[in-house]
Protein backbone atom coordinates (compact mmCIF):
# COMPACT_ATOMS: atom_id res chain seq x y z
CA UNK A 1 0.00 0.00 0.00
CA UNK A 2 3.02 2.33 0.99
CA UNK A 3 4.43 2.04 -2.83
CA UNK A 4 0.82 2.48 -4.28
CA UNK A 5 0.39 5.78 -1.97
CA UNK A 6 3.54 7.01 -3.09
CA UNK A 7 3.28 6.14 -6.78
CA UNK A 8 -0.45 8.36 -6.08
CA UNK A 9 1.85 10.97 -4.81
CA UNK A 10 4.16 11.14 -7.56
CA UNK A 11 1.59 10.84 -10.42
CA UNK A 12 -0.10 14.01 -8.09
CA UNK A 13 3.27 16.51 -8.03
CA UNK A 14 3.92 15.35 -11.83
CA UNK A 15 0.90 16.60 -13.57
CA UNK A 16 0.45 19.42 -10.52
CA UNK A 17 -3.40 19.63 -10.80
CA UNK A 18 -4.17 19.40 -7.12
CA UNK A 19 -1.23 19.76 -4.71
CA UNK A 20 -3.40 19.91 -2.08
CA UNK A 21 -5.24 16.51 -2.48
CA UNK A 22 -1.57 15.11 -2.69
CA UNK A 23 -0.28 16.81 0.27
CA UNK A 24 -2.91 15.49 2.67
CA UNK A 25 -3.15 11.98 0.64
CA UNK A 26 0.57 12.01 1.72
CA UNK A 27 0.26 12.64 4.94
CA UNK A 28 -2.52 9.68 5.58
CA UNK A 29 0.12 6.98 4.44
CA UNK A 30 2.58 8.39 6.14
CA UNK A 31 0.27 8.68 9.80
CA UNK A 32 -1.08 5.15 9.01
CA UNK A 33 2.14 4.12 7.93
CA UNK A 34 3.76 4.69 12.00
CA UNK A 35 0.44 3.98 13.17
CA UNK A 36 0.80 0.19 12.04
CA UNK A 37 4.76 -0.04 12.88
CA UNK A 38 4.47 1.47 16.17
CA UNK A 39 1.06 -0.46 17.54
CA UNK A 40 2.52 -4.01 15.84
CA UNK A 41 3.61 -6.53 18.61
CA UNK A 42 7.37 -7.10 18.11
CA UNK A 43 8.09 -9.11 21.18
CA UNK A 44 6.13 -12.16 19.87
CA UNK A 45 9.01 -14.42 20.66
CA UNK A 46 8.48 -13.22 24.55
CA UNK A 47 4.67 -13.69 24.45
CA UNK A 48 5.68 -17.45 22.61
CA UNK A 49 7.51 -18.54 26.01
CA UNK A 50 4.74 -19.56 28.88
CA UNK A 51 5.15 -21.79 31.15
CA UNK A 52 3.94 -25.20 31.71
CA UNK A 53 0.38 -24.37 33.71
CA UNK A 54 -0.32 -21.51 31.47
CA UNK A 55 -0.46 -23.97 28.47
CA UNK A 56 -3.36 -23.58 26.22
CA UNK A 57 -5.82 -27.00 25.73
CA UNK A 58 -9.02 -27.59 23.57
CA UNK A 59 -12.28 -26.62 25.31
CA UNK A 60 -14.46 -29.19 26.76
CA UNK A 61 -17.43 -29.86 25.21
CA UNK A 62 -20.27 -29.79 27.80
CA UNK A 63 -22.42 -34.03 27.53
CA UNK A 64 -25.69 -33.51 25.97
CA UNK A 65 -28.70 -35.27 26.41
CA UNK A 66 -30.27 -36.71 23.24
CA UNK A 67 -32.17 -39.43 25.06
CA UNK A 68 -33.92 -36.95 27.25
CA UNK A 69 -34.62 -34.73 24.55
CA UNK A 70 -35.88 -36.75 22.27
CA UNK A 71 -38.06 -37.71 24.72
CA UNK A 72 -39.49 -34.24 24.71
CA UNK A 73 -39.92 -34.24 21.37
CA UNK A 74 -42.09 -37.42 21.05
CA UNK A 75 -44.58 -36.23 23.90
CA UNK A 76 -45.21 -33.42 21.74
CA UNK A 77 -49.03 -33.57 19.93
CA UNK A 78 -48.61 -31.05 17.35
CA UNK A 79 -50.70 -32.17 14.82
CA UNK A 80 -53.52 -32.99 17.36
CA UNK A 81 -54.12 -36.80 18.89
CA UNK A 82 -53.24 -39.24 15.99
CA UNK A 83 -55.55 -42.65 16.41
CA UNK A 84 -53.24 -46.22 16.26
CA UNK A 85 -54.40 -47.44 13.03
CA UNK A 86 -53.66 -51.32 14.54
CA UNK A 87 -56.38 -50.70 17.18
CA UNK A 88 -58.55 -49.09 14.45
CA UNK A 89 -58.33 -51.84 12.01
CA UNK A 90 -59.00 -54.39 14.55
CA UNK A 91 -61.92 -53.12 15.40
CA UNK A 92 -63.94 -52.07 12.60
CA UNK A 93 -63.04 -55.48 10.76
CA UNK A 94 -63.62 -53.70 7.16
CA UNK A 95 -62.36 -51.06 5.44
CA UNK A 96 -63.82 -48.81 2.45
CA UNK A 97 -62.39 -49.89 -0.65
CA UNK A 98 -63.90 -47.19 -3.32
CA UNK A 99 -67.12 -45.39 -4.00
CA UNK A 100 -69.03 -46.42 -7.30
CA UNK A 101 -71.49 -44.85 -9.06
CA UNK A 102 -74.35 -46.99 -10.47
CA UNK A 103 -77.14 -46.18 -12.10
CA UNK A 104 -77.00 -42.78 -10.95
CA UNK A 105 -76.84 -43.94 -7.17
CA UNK A 106 -73.49 -44.07 -4.90
CA UNK A 107 -72.49 -47.24 -3.71
CA UNK A 108 -69.97 -47.95 -1.17
CA UNK A 109 -67.34 -50.67 -1.83
CA UNK A 110 -66.18 -52.24 1.58
CA UNK A 111 -64.28 -54.97 2.00
CA UNK A 112 -64.62 -57.31 4.96
CA UNK A 113 -62.12 -59.63 6.93
CA UNK A 114 -64.17 -62.04 7.15
CA UNK A 115 -64.91 -62.37 3.29
CA UNK A 116 -63.23 -62.58 0.15
CA UNK A 117 -65.41 -60.38 -2.00
CA UNK A 118 -66.59 -57.33 -1.99
CA UNK A 119 -69.46 -55.92 -0.18
CA UNK A 120 -71.59 -53.33 -2.27
CA UNK A 121 -73.67 -51.09 0.58
CA UNK A 122 -76.25 -48.23 -0.53
CA UNK A 123 -77.51 -45.37 1.45
CA UNK A 124 -79.34 -46.61 4.32
CA UNK A 125 -77.74 -50.18 4.25
CA UNK A 126 -75.53 -52.15 7.00
CA UNK A 127 -71.94 -52.50 6.81
CA UNK A 128 -72.15 -55.27 9.55
CA UNK A 129 -74.35 -56.18 12.06
CA UNK A 130 -73.64 -53.16 14.37
CA UNK A 131 -72.64 -50.55 11.77
CA UNK A 132 -75.03 -48.72 9.70
CA UNK A 133 -74.24 -46.68 6.11
CA UNK A 134 -75.74 -43.22 6.36
CA UNK A 135 -74.94 -40.83 3.68
CA UNK A 136 -72.33 -41.56 0.78
CA UNK A 137 -70.24 -38.77 -0.90
CA UNK A 138 -67.91 -38.92 -3.39
CA UNK A 139 -65.21 -39.25 -1.31
CA UNK A 140 -66.53 -40.28 2.10
CA UNK A 141 -69.05 -42.50 3.83
CA UNK A 142 -70.47 -41.24 7.18
CA UNK A 143 -71.79 -44.31 9.29
CA UNK A 144 -73.56 -44.47 12.68
CA UNK A 145 -72.79 -47.63 15.46
CA UNK A 146 -75.43 -49.48 17.81
CA UNK A 147 -74.48 -46.27 20.15
CA UNK A 148 -75.76 -43.51 17.67
CA UNK A 149 -72.17 -42.67 17.21
CA UNK A 150 -72.10 -40.84 13.50
CA UNK A 151 -68.54 -40.98 12.25
CA UNK A 152 -67.15 -39.78 8.73
CA UNK A 153 -64.69 -42.37 7.23
CA UNK A 154 -62.57 -40.60 3.95
CA UNK A 155 -62.03 -43.32 1.26
CA UNK A 156 -58.64 -41.02 0.88
CA UNK A 157 -57.06 -40.51 4.45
Amino acid sequence: MLTHGLKVLMMGLIMNKNIQFTIILALIILCSSLVGWYSADLNLAENANTSENQKWSLPKRAGNNLTSLNYQLTQLKIWGQVQNKASTSQSQKWRLVGISNSNAQLVALIEIDNESSIKRVSTNGSITEHIKLLSIDENSIEISDDKGKVSTILLYP
